[in-house]
C-alpha cells in the first residue's frame, strides 16, 4: 500500500451545546481500510441506517458496489505483496548467480589479456580492452561474448591452454554466465511485474478513497447527529 496518509473524512465533533465542527482525520492506509470495511459492512447490515442512506440512492445495490470495490482493493494488495515477494526472491537468486559466476570470468579475462593481449583479433573478439560494462546487462554481454568466441577459436583455446585453461573449464564458466543471464532476465521480469502491480493497487485504493469520501459525506447528511449510528460507521469522535 501507499506510504502516504490520506484524509478520509471530515468528522463531526461535539463542541459546546448544540454546535458541531468538522475536523480532518488523517490515517495510515491499513487503518483507513479497516475503517472502510467496518463502515461498508455496518451500513449495509443495519436496516435503519440503510434506509436513511437509500434516500440518497445509497441502497443495497450502491453499497454492494462499495463492498465489491473494497474487496478488489484487498485482492490487489495481496497480489502486489505476492509480486514483491517474487521480486525479492529473483533478486536474491541473481545475487547468488553473480557471486558464483562473476569471479571466474574476472580471472579468465585477466589471463586472456596476458595470453592474447598482443593479438588484435582476440582484443576485439574477446572484448579484452577497457573496463567491463557499468550495468549488469553490459557486463553479462561482454562475458558471454568472451566465452562464445574463445571456445569457437582453436587459436584462442591453444593460447589459454598455455595457462591451464582447458576447453572443459571454459565451458563450465560459460555455463555460469548463462545462469547469471537467466537470473538477470527473471529479476527484470519480476521487477516489472511488481511495479505494475503496485501502480494498479494504488490506483484501486485511490478509487476506493474517492468512493468512501462521497459515502461519508452522504452519511453525514442522512444520519445527522445520531451518535450511535455514527459510532457504528466509525465516524463519531468525542470532543
Amino acid at each position: 500500500m501507499s506510504d502516504e496518509t490520506t484524509a478520509v473524512e471530515g468528522q463531526a465533533v461535539a463542541e459546546g451545546e448544540g454546535t458541531r465542527r468538522r475536523v480532518k482525520t488523517y490515517q495510515p492506509p491499513d487503518l483507513r481500510l479497516r475503517r472502510y470495511g467496518v463502515a461498508i459492512t455496518n451500513a449495509a447490515g443495519d436496516p435503519e441506517i440503510l434506509a436513511a442512506l437509500a434516500v440518497y440512492n445509497y441502497d443495497d445495490k450502491r453499497m454492494a458496489e462499495g463492498k465489491q470495490l473494497y474487496d478488489a482493493v484487498l485482492s490487489h494488495i495481496a497480489g502486489q505483496a505476492k509480486e514483491y515477494g517474487e521480486q525479492l526472491e529473483a533478486s536474491a537468486a541473481m545475487q547468488k548467480a553473480w557471486d558464483v559466476g562473476g569471479a571466474p570470468y574476472g580471472k579468465s579475462l585477466r589471463v586472456a589479456r596476458l595470453a592474447l593481449g598482443e593479438d588484435a583479433d582476440a582484443q576485439e573478439a574477446l572484448v579484452l580492452r577497457g573496463p567491463r560494462g557499468e550495468s549488469i546487462s553490459r557486463w553479462i554481454r561482454d562475458a558471454a561474448t568472451f566465452y562464445q568466441n574463445v571456445l569457437a577459436s582453436p587459436k584462442f583455446l591453444n593460447a589459454m591452454a598455455g595457462f591451464g585453461y582447458t576447453t572443459e573449464k571454459l565451458k563450465e564458466e560459460q555455463g555460469l554466465i548463462c545462469a547469471l543471464a537467466e537470473a538477470d532476465s527473471r529479476h527484470k521480469k519480476e521487477k516489472g511485474e511488481a511495479q505494475t502491480a503496485t501502480k494498479t493497487r494504488d490506483a484501486k485504493i485511490a478509487e476506493l478513497d474517492d468512493w468512501m469520501s462521497k459515502f461519508y459525506e452522504i452519511a453525514r447528511i442522512s444520519i445527522g447527529d445520531k451518535q450511535q449510528w455514527l459510532e457504528k460507521l466509525g465516524m463519531y469522535q468525542a470532543s
